[in-house]
């Protein structure tokens, strides 16, 4: 081979690199959605169940839901200690647990998952409790403390994917920042690879708990908000390699009324005091954070609720959410808007699940049933 053709080569060899560089990190920004016009996304009641039903069984409030393979529904009352059973048609079957640190007892647990048909149940800061499909203990997993904060790991057979909060500074003060660390672990809760880190300016902590943001897709494929203040998603693979960077344009909106008005009721507006829990921050928030949860459904598209959401006044003022609908390259699709989505709301074979929505279910803005849904997309 002569010295130009082995130069020609090298050229070729170094421009095709550049080229799949460039395409695994594409940022695909400022769309509009592909799809336009009302009730493109339609969503058909199956089934509620009243969480205040005290004859046949009572949950104070709903922590976590998860289905297994026969579509059976799992509902943990963190606030009772017990996981409810209820069949695909939202019948009730059983409950077990109870409170205490035994091997079927409940303890500190305010989420869970299913894999695999084994119950994942996470006590906060302390471990991993494995039941089988009826409450039989299986086994424990040690996690720890992370500088007391909270943290969140859903099992993917051989492995986890997580993330915890790591508080630098003067939490008691408010005086800190709030980081996040997203890493895939093995079965011991021993990182593997970590994929990323946000951090979060305290006054932007209200909501979302970014640790609960764990949206993974079928081919494995992770996504998470790039920070607390743009419209961005990240794309990234189980190494931690970012593949894409998303998202809209976006007119960042103040709080509403309603919701001001429900902060100043919970002294939001009040100079923090030492000693203080850091859920108070010293000031008003004058924007909700803009991306508050990220779902992934059974055709690998992307829901995400943006924006101010029901929660952010209690539960009680009725918002409506935002969502917006991208495929897993990044193009956005469709937006719209519902007041049926909630925090750990999920969506598994075509159904979307959704908790109450309210605090003590007096008002009319407010619903003490989890309903299921039937999703009809009509793109």
């Amino acid at each position: 081979m002569d010295k130009k053709t082995f130069v020609l080569i090298l050229l070729v060899i170094l421009v095709f690199s550049k080229l799949c560089t460039a395409q695994n990190n594409q940022e695909i920004m400022d769309q509009e959605p592909k799809y336009n016009g009302k009730d493109l996304i339609k969503f058909n009641e199956v089934f509620n169940i009243d969480i205040s039903n005290i004859e046949q069984y009572y949950m104070s409030s709903v922590g976590s839901m998860d289905i297994d393979s026969d579509s059976n529904l799992y509902v943990l009352a963190h606030y009772d200690y017990k996981m409810m059973k209820f069949d695909k048609d939202g019948n009730f079957i059983e409950e077990f647990g109870g409170a205490g640190h035994g091997p079927r007892e409940l303890a500190y647990s305010s989420r869970f998952y299913i894999h695999n048909d084994r119950i994942y149940i996470f006590e906060e800061t302390r471990g991993i409790k494995i039941w089988d499909l009826n409450g039989k203990y299986i086994d424990y997993i040690v996690v720890g403390r992370n500088n007391g904060s909270s943290s969140n790991y859903k099992p993917f057979g051989d492995f986890f994917i997580g993330s915890y909060e790591l508080y630098e500074g003067d939490v008691l003060n408010a005086d800190f920042t709030a980081k996040y660390k997203l890493s895939v672990y093995d079965n011991n809760i021993k990182v593997i690879n970590e994929v990323t880190e946000l951090v979060v300016d305290p006054i932007e902590l209200y909501l979302p708990f970014y640790y609960d943001l764990l949206a993974v897709d079928s081919k494995l494929k992770i996504y998470y908000p790039e920070n607390a203040t743009e419209y961005k998603i990240n794309k990234y693979d189980l190494k931690g390699k970012k593949q894409l960077t998303f998202g809209r344009k976006y007119d960042r909106q103040k709080y509403s009324k309603a919701v001001h008005n429900y902060f100043k009721e919970r002294g939001f507006d009040k100079e923090l005091k030492p000693g203080i829990s850091r859920n108070i921050p010293r000031k008003l928030p004058k924007y909700p954070p803009i991306i508050r949860d990220i779902l992934v459904d059974d055709d690998d598209l992307i829901w995400v609720i943006v924006g101010e959401w029901y929660e952010d006044s209690g539960k009680r003022a009725g918002i409506s959410s935002t969502i917006d609908i991208f495929s897993s390259e990044g193009e956005f699709l469709y937006t719209f808007e519902t007041d049926i989505l909630t925090s750990r709301s999920f969506i598994k074979n075509g159904m979307l699940y959704s908790q109450p929505r309210g605090e003590n279910f007096k008002s009319k803005n407010e619903d003490s049933c989890i309903r299921v849904y039937k999703i009809i997309k009509g793109f």
